[in-house]
């Protein structure tokens, strides 16, 4: 019996955090590269969280997002969803060119969905708006000139209405993994073949727990295609937030989940993506630590008995709101073939998060997000 418990214990050593410090590491290199374009309506640019962010050719795609552009959310300010498309050229690296015009936008303002590039676009998946979660679904296509408008494709709608949930591209396939739902948070991975002659939502296996603004990166090892999940975290009804260290593994031909090495850290809302072949690289994030100190005090104005106690609780969550910290500046690297977490340089710009960092070429590009709770950035950053 002491046998037993000794190969338990040493299994369960072998799924914690492997995070060696010592070993070399790609050097990163960052950018504040541009910035958006002022909004029309606005006449400035605060820029936006939850943006439908993708890449056709050399051409980037900002679209949506939410900010609050009159007065933060804790003073009573309204959060404003968009639907303004920005196209940046990047074809001239050092001379890069916007195309902002009333001629392209959103079939609805939105922010807070999902989305991948393909080949000739950017498929769109789910989000916020006003009216409540979206299960929407469809692909900006360009034409064969940056200047021609957009082209709006439907797909078929999402079995279920999701926002912050992530997705991934395999092959021919779009995976939508978790995300929040009318009803609480979801650990359903639906799955559409964008090259069937009539797609179809279909199911697959199921998350290992329900999840929502993880990190999804897909990854090709050996001929084999996989989807690295990173982090997220869980809304409990009447309880604090549940935030995950969790590098989850799914096997797309086995259709199964794999446990990695945990991060160092419990993180949300972060960016990631493959970086040569050979790296995870996950940028800023939520640490949870703020955040639980806010979602306490909304927890005690939920069970508050009368006014005073509610104006009382409010007046300190817009104090610590108004110092929030940001967001964590460590910049994590998981090594695929030692399956070993290290760190490179911090990143020396306010980290962003809810947005979608996207490849193009060598580089690695992040684009606006939330850098501190209610403020956004319009830079745009640029690794390499």
């Amino acid at each position: 019996m002491i046998h037993v418990h000794i190969l338990l214990l040493s299994a369960l050593f072998c799924l914690k955090a492997t995070f060696v410090t010592a070993q070399p590491t790609p050097t990163l290199t960052w950018n504040s590269y541009t910035q958006l374009p002022a909004q029309s309506t606005l006449g400035h640019q605060p820029g936006v969280a939850g943006a439908f962010t993708g890449v056709i050719g050399d051409n980037l795609l900002v679209a949506g997002g939410a900010n609050f552009p009159y007065e933060m959310p804790w003073n009573g300010g309204k959060k404003t969803f968009w639907n303004d498309i920005y196209i940046l050229s990047l074809a001239e690296k050092q001379s890069p060119r916007w195309i902002y015009t009333d001629k392209n936008k959103l079939p609805a303002p939105m922010a807070y969905g999902a989305s991948v590039s393909i080949p000739n676009g950017v498929v769109c998946l789910g989000g916020e708006n006003e009216k409540g979660i979206s299960n929407q679904a469809f692909i900006i296509k360009q034409g064969q000139r940056i200047e021609q408008p957009l082209v709006i494709q439907t797909l078929p709608a999402l079995p279920i209405p999701l926002r912050n949930h992530c997705a991934g591209l395999v092959g021919s396939i779009i995976f939508v993994l978790g995300g929040e739902t009318t009803v609480g948070v979801s650990n359903h991975i639906y799955k559409l073949n964008l090259d069937a002659s009539i797609p179809v939502w279909e199911e697959a296996t199921m998350l290992p727990m329900a999840l929502s603004h993880q990190v999804c990166i897909p990854v090709k090892q050996d001929g084999k295609d996989y989807l690295y999940m990173v982090g997220g975290r869980k809304k409990n009804d009447h309880s604090l937030t549940t935030f995950y260290n969790s590098l989850l593994c799914y096997d797309v031909e086995k259709n199964t989940w794999i446990t990695k090495p945990d991060l160092p850290f419990a993180l949300s809302a972060a960016v990631g993506a493959i970086w040569e072949q050979k790296y995870l690289v996950v940028v800023g994030g939520d640490r949870g630590e703020h955040f639980a100190k806010a979602e306490t005090i909304l927890l005690s104005i939920e069970r508050a008995n009368n006014k005073e106690e509610v104006e009382k609780l409010r007046g300190q969550l817009a104090a610590l709101q108004s110092s929030h910290p940001g967001f964590s500046k460590t910049v994590l690297l998981y090594n695929l073939e030692t399956s070993q977490w290290t760190t490179s340089s911090d990143l020396p710009f306010p980290p962003p998060v809810t947005t979608t960092a996207v490849n193009w070429k060598n580089y690695l590009i992040v684009p606006s997000g939330e850098i501190r709770a209610g403020i956004r950035t319009p830079v745009i950053l640029l690794c390499h």
